[in-house]
Formats: structure tokens, sequence, C-alpha cells
């Protein structure tokens, strides 16, 4: 499971560079 997550983050981690570049605060705040 947890490696479906990661999958998940990182596509969620590029979907934001795309729409807003929001990658910094994500990566901020997660753990």
């Amino acid at each position: 499971m947890e490696e479906s997550v990661r999958m998940q983050l990182e596509v969620i981690d590029k979907a934001t560079v795309e729409t807003s570049g929001g990658t910094f605060l994500l990566r901020d705040s997660g753990p």
C-alpha cells in the first residue's frame, strides 16, 4: 500500500508543478 501511495503522491506532485508550481509547498508540508 505504501508504494501505491508514494506513486500517487508523485503524480500529484507533478500535477501541482504543471498547475501552479506548488511542489515546494507540498514538500514543505510533507513528512
